[in-house]
């Protein structure tokens, strides 16, 4: 009887525990393709951007150019000079994270060849501006052939790029399917070893009658302990990851309920990732939307502002710009005008703190502040502040400072940080529009003076023609 029983016992609890490995191995497996699958992902949107900064280097250089040959001036050069080494670091990158990719790598070699040959034409245009002489339309024509040709090659390997991220994407999809699968497998498989040890069990304590009350007890507990740990398996299969099983049994259920705690914590941590990684990049696709094409200095920083105090949910936003040492009220949101300093030195109050230091500046639990949020019921103040400098190319560009009822968590700060270098590109190209936009009207009103001038000669040559046919006559 007691070898007969303790037999039954060992094979019933030796094939859950081997039910739980399985599980745990499955899942564990399931998990490492999840945090694989986002790997690849990162690594393809990685490449996407460095080719957008491709054609955004080369635009630059083109801006920088065109600038030299409307006013000779070579700090329009600024841009242009060494953009042919960055764009060539740009596709050496690509072709490093490309690598194993056939057509990828060919397409980069033939981008380098093109972007070297646009440069060669730059390069003849600026050194014949150098010399006096003017380019001509065949000369810039074959600029723009080129041009057009890198932007075509970039679109293609930015095509590539989508079609492997689709790929990764639905393969992402897939694992993240299938782990609830195998979660309902191991505890449908628990549930079929309860089954079957609670009629093994019941059949040995008919048998010995002076232990049928301690095993009945036995059985009900580890039943009730089954349903328990299948009930936190069906949650943790609808998405409930945050659930804990508290069994803290040392057998093989409470080894069970640890694994599935393990399980859901790792599988929150998986899914907390994605969704911070999504509405990050979420973010700063929707700023650069708001960017793109605008180049009235003031719209923009409105604009900036705006999206990010209501993508990240503060009710208050000032955007100031740096200038000759001081920091400038270009745009806010919500503010007390009557509290707010329209111009502030670098070094002063928190903007002007962040601005000396190149660096975010963070408060909580604000006490007194000059920044207030005003309201049609009146007015109040934030609880946490945040200073963001806006840096381009180490250049800074401007200030950002934030306002929130509620203390920043770590993504926001991230995503405020990691927006910073665009929004002081889309800048840095709305000042140089402005600036060029300046530089053209002066030289229209130039050549109108001139020509106002040349009109006035002719008067006079013509009047000397009359008095010179007088004296003739």
């Amino acid at each position: 009887m007691n070898s007969s029983f303790k037999r039954n016992l060992l094979i019933l609890y030796g094939f859950s525990f081997l039910i739980l490995i399985a599980s745990s191995v499955a899942s564990y497996i399931s998990i490492h393709n999840l945090l694989s699958s986002q790997k690849e992902i990162a690594h393809t949107h990685l490449i996407l951007n460095k080719l957008e900064n491709v054609i955004s280097v080369l635009k630059d250089a083109e801006t920088g150019q065109r600038g030299f040959l409307l006013t000779g001036r070579d700090e329009f050069l600024d841009t242009y000079n060494g953009s042919l080494r960055k764009d060539y670091n740009l596709i050496d990158e690509i072709k490093n994270l490309s690598e194993g990719n056939t057509m990828q790598l060919k397409s980069a070699d033939d981008l380098k060849n093109i972007i070297k040959s646009r440069m060669y034409v730059l390069q003849t245009l600026i050194e014949n501006k150098r010399k006096g002489i003017d380019p001509v339309v065949q000369e810039l024509l074959d600029g723009k052939t080129y041009m057009d040709s890198a932007r075509q090659l970039v679109q293609t390997m930015e095509n590539r790029e989508t079609d492997i991220l689709k790929s990764r994407t639905e393969s992402l999809n897939k694992y993240a399917s299938s782990t609830p699968t195998f979660i309902i497998i191991a505890s449908l498989l628990s549930l079929l070893v309860a089954v079957i040890s609670f009629f093994k069990i019941n059949s040995d304590l008919e048998k010995r009658d002076s232990l049928q009350k301690e095993l009945l007890q036995k059985d009900e507990d580890i039943t009730n302990r089954l349903n328990l740990i299948q009930s936190i398996a069906e949650k943790i299969s609808l998405g409930d990851y945050k659930i804990k099983v508290s069994d803290e049994g040392k057998d093989v259920l409470g080894s069970l309920s640890g694994s599935l705690n393990k399980m859901a914590e790792s599988l929150d941590n998986s899914f907390t990732s994605l969704s911070h990684n999504e509405w990050l990049q979420t973010g700063i696709a929707g700023l650069n939307d708001k960017m793109i094409g605008e180049k009235d200095l003031n719209k923009l920083t409105y604009n900036v502002l705006a999206f990010i105090a209501e993508y990240v949910e503060a009710p208050v936003a000032a955007f100031y710009l740096a200038e000759n040492g001081f920091l400038t009220l270009s745009a806010g949101i919500a503010l007390d005008e009557s509290k707010v300093k329209k111009q502030i030195k670098f070094g002063e109050n928190l903007a002007g703190q962040s601005a000396l230091s190149g660096k975010e500046i963070l408060i909580e639990d604000v006490g007194d502040t000059d920044l207030i949020i005003s309201h049609t019921a009146g007015a109040i103040k934030p609880k946490a502040i945040i200073s963001v400098p806006v840096l381009f190319e180490g250049i800074l560009i401007g200030v950002i400072e934030l306002g929130s009822l509620t203390n920043f968590n770590a993504i926001t700060k991230i995503f405020l940080k990691t927006s910073t270098y665009n929004i002081g590109m889309a800048i840095r190209s709305a000042r140089d529009d402005q600036r060029l936009q300046e530089l053209l009207a002066e030289t229209q009103a130039q050549s109108e003076e001139l020509q106002a001038q040349h009109n006035e000669m002719e008067n006079i040559n013509a009047e000397l023609e009359v008095q010179a046919e007088k004296l003739q006559a």
